[in-house]
């Protein structure tokens, strides 16, 4: 066989796989956000205590074909971390924190999720009530003005999710997706029951499994939010 003839058939066959995994990678790529959708955060100044929830964290694998499966060791790690980032993050802002742990609420996701979120919202009696019910022993413990609930759901790449992600990046010139973060955080004023703030964020993130990975969640999450600032000459 002529080496011409040769040298052909071998790009052939170099380049038919190298077409189809772009193929692949472009379909997953379609598939998975590359910025953050993030709303943008209104500021709130907290006149008292916040009463920190354990927050309700879930972690799951991430691999090739989609599919997730939850990590309870990722998970445990990343509450342990995010609760405290979470003290940091509003210590740095002059809020006074006090733990809670987790809330026995069997209904308080389920009324956070429904309510209308921010302080310029025209107030729902009802859901306040009903959030205020689920939050009293909150109140009872703490003494608290306000509660704090954080809710993240998170994923990290598979070893072969990796790989993909690595291909990707040199066949596409771009990164077809790894770490993801859904997050919302309520804040709830404890005696009336009101949500008076409220951020939610979704797109990649860093990794909830290192402290400062959850540092920039946690600080991403809790923008807008500030305690009062201190008086003039102290």
């Amino acid at each position: 066989m002529p080496a011409r003839r040769r040298e052909t058939q071998w790009r052939r066959c170099l380049w038919l796989p190298m077409a189809l995994l772009a193929t692949v990678l472009s379909g997953c790529a379609s598939g998975t956000p590359e910025r953050p959708d993030a709303i943008a955060a209104e500021a709130f100044q907290i006149r008292g205590r916040v009463a920190l929830a354990a927050p309700d964290i879930e972690i799951s694998e991430r691999h090739h074909d989609g599919a997730t499966l939850p990590r309870g060791e990722w998970t445990a790690a990343a509450r342990l971390l995010c609760a405290q980032a979470a003290h940091e993050v509003l210590g740095q802002q002059a809020i006074t924190t006090v733990d809670y742990g987790p809330v026995g609420a069997p209904r308080l996701r389920e009324h956070l999720l429904a309510a209308q979120g921010t302080a310029s919202a025209s107030g729902d009696d009802i859901g306040a009530a009903a959030l205020q019910g689920e939050t009293t022993p909150l109140y009872s413990a703490t003494g608290a003005d306000y509660g704090l609930f954080m809710q993240l759901r998170g994923s990290h790449a598979s070893s072969g999710q990796t790989a993909v992600r690595a291909a990707g990046r040199l066949l596409l010139g771009a990164d077809i997706g790894g770490d993801t973060l859904d997050a919302e955080a309520w804040l709830v004023d404890l005696r009336s029951g009101r949500v008076v703030w409220r951020h939610r964020q979704s797109g990649p993130a860093g990794d909830l499994r290192t402290l400062d990975g959850a540092r920039r969640a946690v600080a991403a999450l809790l923008t807008g939010l500030h305690g009062q600032a201190p008086a003039a000459g102290n």
